[in-house]
This record gives structure tokens, C-alpha cells and sequence, in this order.
């Protein structure tokens, strides 16, 4: 897949087709930033990569317990919502150190929550929805 660019999603099924390209480039360690508004589909773009890595149990939404993790066979996803938090510096409660090492590909959804407290990332995805028709604008970026 190439980074760097522009992706267009018209419904469901391409998005789950852009996270099946996305998966197949995906490699601990890595830290991946979703940004995007409220439902733009950084949770569902989420576990759609976990569907597609072969992962068969259910994928809920971190917004409450903060961090979900997912664990394979030499790897770790972990799936980070920092959008309930109130004060960027909680995030240096959460252990990020503990959880994060070289069999870890960290998911973090609105990063822009404490970007000064979070390691930087390797990949941001940002989802841009259209309300008027459902349709998505994805820019992916890479700094490797």
C-alpha cells in the first residue's frame, strides 16, 4: 500500500477492503494515529485490520476502559480512545512503557488528546467523513 496518500471510501465494503491492503504492510513494532471526527470510522477501520490480521473474537470500542489488547502469535495490538480524557498528563498514567516494546503495533484514536505525552508515530491515518453521503476521505501518512 502506498503511504503518503489519499484513499477514497464510498461504503462498508471498502473500507474493510482498505484495511484488508493496510493489514498486509502492518509489522511490530508500530505506533498508528487515528484521527478523524466522532463516528468518521477510525474504531471501525480498528477492527477491520484486527479481522483481517485473524482475529475471531469481538472488537469493542476503547472510549471507556481506554486501552483493549488483542493478542497473536508474535504480536500485540493494542487500541488506545484518548478521547475521554480531560487532562493531557493522564496519559502518563496509563503505562504506555509497560505495553508498548518490539511485538507491539499501538493503535491510538484522537492522539491530538496529548500528543506531547505520546511517543510519535510511524503511520497517521486520518478519516475525514462526509456527512451528506456517508463517504470517507482517508489521508495515510508515514514517517518511515
Amino acid at each position: 500500500m502506498v503511504l503518503n496518500d489519499i484513499f477514497y471510501i464510498e461504503d462498508i465494503g471498502q473500507m474493510q477492503n482498505f484495511a484488508k491492503k493496510l493489514s498486509q504492510d502492518l509489522k511490530a513494532p508500530l505506533i498508528i494515529f487515528l484521527k478523524g471526527d466522532l463516528g468518521s470510522g477510525k474504531t471501525t477501520l480498528t477492527r477491520f485490520i484486527l479481522q483481517e490480521l485473524g482475529y475471531n473474537g469481538k472488537v469493542k470500542s476503547p472510549t471507556y476502559t481506554l486501552i483493549e489488547t488483542y493478542e497473536f502469535n508474535n504480536f500485540i495490538i493494542n487500541h488506545l480512545d484518548l478521547y475521554r480524557i480531560t487532562d493531557p498528563e493522564e496519559v502518563l498514567f496509563l503505562g504506555l512503557e509497560d505495553i508498548m516494546n518490539a511485538k507491539t503495533i499501538t493503535f491510538i484514536e484522537w492522539p491530538q488528546k496529548a500528543t506531547e505525552f505520546l511517543p510519535l508515530p510511524d503511520i497517521i491515518i486520518e478519516i475525514i467523513s462526509d456527512k451528506n453521503n456517508n463517504s470517507r476521505q482517508i489521508k495515510l501518512s508515514s514517517k518511515i
